[in-house]
């Protein structure tokens, strides 16, 4: 596998006469066109009218950006949108600039769960979600049995101890405990 590098390039639509310029943090035969969905639209219909050539290499993100950057000022303001399919001639704001944006999935979701409880009063807030679903919840409960291991509910129990129940929760519990006993389900 090939180390990956950055890349500042430039397009010409020869049809349109008209410029676009970026950066890609990649391989330069990786397929990659651009991030512009302007271009993009048109480079769809006319790949033909297309060149694009590499005008600096960059082993570093941060310069590589700065590069770009330098690039995009050389553009006249008035020839933004006209003379080019450039938008903006900033790079500070684009998403790739942000390291959050750049994270995989998983990684967002790990970074996320950083910090935070997964004990058992997560698992009774997580319960606490809305009436309908703990209405749901308590259905299938009924139907298949407890889907909770003796130890997870007295992990609930213990996270409970000392807070006060409404009467249509205990009613709802005392329901269940019934029919629990009545069908000769333990609990």
């Amino acid at each position: 596998m090939f180390e990956k590098y950055g890349f500042v390039y430039i397009w010409f639509d020869r049809k349109h006469k008209r410029y676009y310029i970026g950066s890609r943090w990649g391989h330069v035969d990786d397929g990659y066109v651009c991030s512009s969905r302007w271009m993009k639209q048109a480079y769809g219909h006319r790949p033909k009218d297309f060149k694009r050539r590499i005008l600096k290499t960059i082993t570093n993100r941060k310069d590589l950006l700065n590069e770009e950057q330098r690039w995009l000022n050389m553009i006249k303001p008035e020839e933004i949108k006209h003379r080019y399919y450039n938008l903006t001639t900033k790079t500070d704001h684009l998403w790739y600039n942000d390291p959050n944006k750049t994270l995989t999935v998983g990684e967002k979701i790990s970074k996320a769960k950083k910090g935070k409880s997964t004990g058992p009063c997560s698992l009774a807030k997580a319960m606490k979600i809305s009436e309908v679903k703990r209405a749901n919840f308590e259905r299938k409960r009924h139907e298949t049995g407890s889907s909770y291991t003796p130890e997870q509910l007295r992990n609930l129990s213990e996270c409970k101890k000392g807070k006060l129940l409404a009467p249509e929760h205990k009613e709802k519990i005392s329901n269940g405990l019934k029919l629990a006993y009545i069908e000769g389900r333990r609990i």
